[in-house]
């Protein structure tokens, strides 16, 4: 239940109109409206300036966090068009939080996993991992450096930037196993390169005071951070620690942001802009639905691969065949076919 002191700050005010949605440039940042700072004052995350590129969101259960990542993602869609922004949405709670996206056939989800498993986690990020290299190589053929010099050169071919959501990250490391040193490996290497090539991490987690926790040099490289309510351990992790901002937070929907890497110069009040339910899908059903992508770097399957940890594995005729269809081409043509998962 919503406490009865909770200030709320419309996100809708702070949108753009109907007319300039999907209107925005990302080729050199993004910046996505997820707040109020101040009165009146529109706050957006910020990310692709300076050391800016990744953020950390902690936030203990009831802060106000599944809203900053719903109005997070839900602004970057309204603002950025498909060809503009890419997302890759992962959540590790036992909930459903980014079921919404997929009933709405979010055009700019590359993946969308509602109830992850490490495994599948660790296969998104291997995909990332796969754009990473693709833009690599493109970026030599074609002598550039980043992301806004390509879309410059190529303004018939730009490539969007990549927004990679992860709920509950520290889900990927609660075991010390094989599969965690994968995923703590690839995720050093988006954090490392991702600012050339536009592609953003945004960790968020109950708490990242746990044994099992990204490694504190992938951390350290990670500015913006961003503090709900959050415990007197975690407050201490997430900013520096002589910086008590995050310990103070009171309300749920309050919070510090940070882009300065913790330290106290970088605070900045807010509050986490509102948004009811029912005109999240009123909205994004307004978009237009279904699978936009025109980018090589990024589209591999021409669909949304929607990952549900509860459901069971049951292939219809429509999936078998475009199985079937995109692994043909390189195998013998007299081969017996069955599948045995996705």
């Amino acid at each position: 239940s919503l406490l009865s002191n909770r200030v709320e700050v419309p996100l809708e005010n702070m949108l753009p109109g109907r007319s300039d949605r999907w209107q925005a440039d990302s080729s050199h940042y993004l910046e996505i409206p997820i707040g109020q700072s101040g009165v009146g004052r529109t706050h957006a995350l910020k990310l692709g300036v300076g050391t800016a590129q990744h953020a950390i969101i902690a936030g203990k259960t009831g802060s106000g966090k599944s809203s900053l990542l719903h109005a997070m993602i839900t602004s970057g869609a309204i603002k950025y068009s498909p060809d503009r922004l890419r997302m890759v949405l992962l959540d590790f709670k036992k909930g459903v939080e980014f079921q919404v996206y997929a009933d709405q056939q979010l055009a700019h989800a590359d993946i969308i996993g509602i109830e992850s498993h490490r495994e599948f986690g660790l296969s998104a990020l291997q995909y990332i991992d796969g754009c990473l290299q693709r833009r690599g190589e493109q970026f030599r053929q074609a002598s550039v450096q980043d992301i806004a010099s390509w879309n410059l050169l190529h303004p018939d071919q730009v490539l969007p930037r990549v927004l990679l959501v992860i709920d509950e990250f520290q889900e990927l490391f609660v075991e010390d196993d094989k599969l965690s040193g994968q995923a703590s490996m690839i995720l050093d290497r988006i954090v490392r390169q991702g600012r050339s090539f536009g592609v953003h991490a945004i960790l968020s987690s109950q708490t990242l005071a746990g044994s099992y926790s990204l490694p504190r040099t992938t951390l350290g490289q990670m500015a913006v951070r961003v503090a709900l309510q959050c415990d007197a351990s975690d407050a201490q992790i997430i900013f520096a620690e002589d910086n008590p901002a995050a310990a103070r937070l009171k309300h749920p929907g309050q919070a510090v942001y940070n882009d300065a890497g913790g330290r106290i110069e970088g605070n900045q009040p807010m509050q986490i802009g509102w948004l009811p339910k029912a005109l999240q899908v009123e909205w994004l059903s307004e978009l237009a639905q279904g699978y936009q992508n025109a980018d090589p770097t990024t589209n591999r399957l021409g669909r949304t691969v929607v990952y549900d940890g509860n459901r069971a594995a049951n292939w219809d005729q429509e999936a078998a065949d475009l199985a079937i269809k995109s692994s043909k081409q390189q195998v013998n043509p007299n081969a017996l076919w069955c599948l045995a998962g996705e």
